[in-house]
């Protein structure tokens, strides 16, 4: 769902807007400096990226002095964050909690960020034990099973049951324009994923791979049921003027955020913020 927010426009899933958290798909925006670029990378001045985190950040309504980030190495690393990591990677990607793609949290009130271009930012809820996780997921986390490690480290750290939770794949390259080459195909084949051929587009002259569904499968194999997992349906290649794209651009290194916090939910579950 696209929503307006002031003159900007964010995305959000239509199904999480009955739980209790905060939840956004940054886009691009023309009146922001390297055209609302947030890149962690290093492109833009440091001030320019901070202050284009801030704007997204007050448009969705979290403090961006306190979001969480992760130095995203393209692998399958999972780290349970708290209060204490209030702040980390903030505001430089050097602070960022180390070679981690995916961020799990009981806390309400600590925001997590993402960033992307064209892998897929995974969105975790589970709504009985009031537990958030955000994953980057490109071609090696997916073959690399990110999705089994954050539901496991979720099982691990907060009691998450799999068959609770709600997996939300937000923007990213489609099937229609990721053409991948025989390394990429063979590496998924070895994945340990039995419908492994359902994520694989036979085209010419290349295959192209389906990281929407071969996220969904390996979701369904760590034990999330198969109408808990959906996907977003937007391309990022086909949309990239609404998006940042690394394919599209060839190699231009802007970069879009996926950003969520818990909030307080009726009941009082969840652990409450210190601050």
């Amino acid at each position: 769902m696209q929503t307006a927010v002031g003159d900007s426009t964010l995305f959000r899933f239509d199904g999480l807007a009955r739980y209790p958290l905060i939840h956004a798909v940054t886009t691009r925006d023309p009146r922001l400096p390297g055209d609302g670029d947030i890149n962690i990378a290093g492109r833009l001045p440091c001030d320019v990226a901070i202050a284009n985190r801030r704007a997204w950040a007050d448009l969705i309504g979290i403090d961006s002095t306190a979001l969480v980030a992760g130095r995203q190495i393209h692998g399958t690393n999972v780290r349970a964050v708290d209060d204490h990591h209030r702040g980390f990677g903030a505001v430089q990607i050097e602070d960022a909690i180390p070679q981690s793609d995916a961020l799990i949290t009981r806390t309400i009130g600590l925001p997590l960020i993402i960033y992307t271009a064209d892998c897929v930012p995974v969105l975790l809820y589970d709504p009985i034990e009031h537990a958030l996780g955000l994953a980057h997921a490109g071609w090696r986390g997916t073959v690399g099973n990110i999705a089994g490690e954050v539901v496991a480290a979720m099982q691990a750290e907060f009691g998450t049951r799999p068959e609770n939770l709600v997996v939300k794949l937000g923007p990213s390259i489609g099937p229609c324009c990721y053409e991948v080459g025989d390394e990429v195909i063979d590496a998924w084949r070895s994945s340990g994923i039995v419908q492994w051929s359902e994520a694989i587009v036979p085209k010419e002259p290349r295959a192209h791979l389906d990281l929407w569904r071969a996220n969904e499968l390996a979701f369904e194999a760590a034990g999330v049921p198969a109408d808990h997992v959906e996907h977003s349906g937007i391309c990022t290649c086909c949309h990239a003027k609404r998006y940042f794209s690394r394919r599209a651009a060839q190699g231009h290194r802007g970069l879009f955020a996926t950003i969520a916090q818990l909030q307080p939910r009726p009941d009082g579950g969840g652990v409450q913020d210190d601050n």
